[in-house]
């Protein structure tokens, strides 16, 4: 491999990671977003 594949195929995991990351960060900020306001209901139901 040389040593520019190697760079792009790092840089792509990298970029990979990233994505993946940012995706688990916007599902679990959306579902926070969600469950906060149920919570609260719960909260002032009992």
């Amino acid at each position: 491999m040389s040593s520019e594949s190697r760079q792009n195929w790092l840089s792509d995991k990298c970029v990979q990671e990233m994505s993946k990351k940012k995706l688990q960060f916007a599902i679990n900020w959306k579902a926070a977003v969600i469950i906060t306001p149920l919570s609260d209901k719960l909260w002032q139901i009992f």
